[in-house]
């Protein structure tokens, strides 16, 4: 079930085991990882000089007979990395996806403590992401999301990466594979059921609650407008979380508003919650104003 990353090989695998048309037009300019799952490996195009990101499936592997769902391959959102090509051997299966330029969370963290109301907006930002995966049709469900999977641009924008255990939703089907990330998967994620939306949502209040409190784990009690969101998305039982990521979008700018006076925010998270504070402010006038006679 973990995906466990073992020790940093600068030399990545043996390129000779890569599909040739592969190696012919692109350059393996370095080894980001070595798992038990997948190697990960940054190319140049020879042709175009773009780099893309290589995840390698050796033979013998589930990933490596696993068919990536289409929608991965048309359909994402413009900022998320894009599907480029595919190629295989006998021995090894490879998906190749647009590289984003930045640092991944995990290593951020460490070097910049984010604040609760940056907790937020990054949370936001990977809400709307996951509004978009789960508007496909069929609905893809991410099934990794983790502070490894999380890429920080220079611009500041939070990227959702890495599609390799990502799955179409379809009611009432059971999950293809039973892969995840020790403490950041969800309960259902172990083979226990099949994995929604709700599965994601679970992970991105792991996430979001790892920033806060460096634990992943679910919080066991809520103090704060921010807390009580992370409380509410890692339910054990997913009819206890929030339904959609929109709804955890929304709940987390509320928490924002309420929380917009205890912190001394930046220009972009104020005026955020000022727009969200203007819009309950209009639906509250709504509900209370009383037809004209």
């Amino acid at each position: 079930m973990e995906n466990k990353e073992k020790a940093h090989d600068p030399s990545g695998p043996d390129e000779s085991a890569l599909p040739k048309d592969l190696t012919e037009r692109y350059e393996i300019l370095e080894c980001f990882s070595v798992q038990e799952k997948a190697n990960t490996l940054l190319a140049l195009d020879r042709t175009t000089g773009a780099r893309c990101v290589v995840k390698c499936y050796d033979i013998g592997t589930p990933f490596f007979e696993y068919t990536e769902p289409e929608a991965l391959k048309k359909q994402l959102p413009v900022i998320m990395p894009q599907f480029v090509a595919e190629f295989r051997s006998e021995e090894m299966r490879c998906i190749m996806r647009d590289y984003i330029p930045g640092e991944t969370l995990a290593v951020q963290a460490k070097q910049h403590p984010y604040s609760a109301p940056e907790i937020i907006l990054l949370g936001v930002e990977l809400c709307a992401q996951l509004i978009a995966l789960h508007s496909l049709r069929p609905p893809i469900i991410h099934r990794d999301i983790k502070p490894e999977n999380v890429v920080i641009r220079p611009d500041g924008k939070a990227v959702l990466i890495d599609f390799g255990i990502s799955q179409a939703y379809r009611k009432g089907s059971s999950d293809q594979l039973v892969y995840g990330t020790q403490g950041f998967a969800p309960p259902e994620q172990y083979g226990f059921s099949g994995t929604d939306a709700r599965s994601d949502i679970y992970s991105l209040g792991i996430l979001l609650y790892w920033l806060l409190e460096g634990k992943a784990e679910a919080p066991a009690s809520a103090v704060t407008p921010l807390e009580k969101v992370l409380v509410r998305c890692t339910a054990s039982d997913p009819a206890c979380r929030y339904n959609t990521a929109q709804q955890v979008k929304r709940a987390l700018l509320r928490a924002g508003c309420r929380m917009r006076r205890r912190y001394r925010v930046h220009e972009r998270l104020r005026s955020i919650f000022d727009r969200e504070g203007r819009k309950r402010n209009r639906r509250s006038l709504q509900k209370t104003e009383k037809p004209k006679r």
